[in-house]
């Protein structure tokens, strides 16, 4: 007897009885002293049948049930190792949020696979996608800000010339352009008063429309400082390299007066 994802075999290679996995209603292994005995029932045209195998040495048959119990998971298994692997191959920042719901998909699924699964399959790339999956799931957080720190470092090059227009005469510090180009959930930059903040926030704006991660009329920019939305938003600075893609990379602004100046008509650029 032998067993795949789809199917349990019965009898010799050159003639074996073939039982689909959804006519199979229970495969079950009693323990014996020195054997085991494997009993499979299914159901197919309305008729229960039931094959029993004796002689099976002790363990064997924990270790048949258990891969057939995983094997009903192959495909399942396969498609998360490959979506947490996309995640780390895609031309993007891999933030928390991805990984949240990747793990949160994928716990449920290895809840239900034997300790044991991954030994049940040594050479077979479904062990290894099993030990990937559990891989990942433990050590996620630490595999994705590696991969993270490696990404940013690509941009940095990639992006070079837009920080340093955005940056003006003294450019971004090494901080200032790694919370630019960090695509996390929630990003807070603490800094005194005109050490850059806004600076890295025009820079943030324009690669979030410069890798397309963006568009225009979704992206909310407020400040306290007339300043900052007048002359720094407006007219963010643009190297030479940039200057073909400034109006295309140049967040819409949308300014208002405060209330308590209603006297005057507010204003919309």
């Amino acid at each position: 007897m032998r067993a795949d994802a789809e199917a349990l075999y019965f009898g010799e290679t050159d003639r074996q009885e073939r039982v689909p996995r959804n006519q199979v209603l229970e495969v079950a292994r009693r323990r014996g002293v020195f054997w085991d005995t494997i009993s499979v029932q299914w159901e197919s045209a309305g008729r229960v049948s039931t094959r029993t195998l004796r002689g099976v040495r002790r363990g064997d048959g924990r270790r048949f049930v258990d891969a057939w119990h995983t094997l009903a998971h192959y495909e399942a298994v396969l498609t998360a190792e490959r979506a947490f692997n996309e995640l780390l191959s895609r031309d993007g920042y891999f933030n928390r949020r991805a990984l949240v719901t990747w793990a949160s998909s994928v716990e449920p699924l290895l809840a239900r696979i034997p300790q044991n699964a991954d030994a049940l399959f040594p050479s077979n790339g479904f062990g290894d996608a099993i030990r990937n999956c559990r891989r990942f799931r433990d050590s996620g957080e630490t595999i994705r800000q590696d991969r993270n720190n490696d990404y940013v470092q690509q941009q940095r090059v990639r992006h070079a010339a837009l920080l340093t227009a955005v940056g003006g005469e003294y450019g971004l510090t090494e901080e200032q352009s790694d919370a630019a180009l960090r695509d996390e959930d929630s990003c807070l930059v603490v800094a005194g008063a005109g050490t850059g903040k806004t600076t890295t926030i025009i820079a943030k704006l324009r690669l979030l429309l410069r890798a397309g991660m963006g568009r225009r009329e979704r992206i909310l920019a407020l400040t306290f400082a007339r300043k900052a939305a007048r002359e720094e938003v407006l007219n963010a600075p643009a190297g030479p390299t940039e200057r073909g893609q400034r109006e295309r990379d140049q967040p819409s602004v949308v300014r208002i007066r405060a209330s308590w100046e209603s006297e005057h008509e507010p204003w919309i650029s």
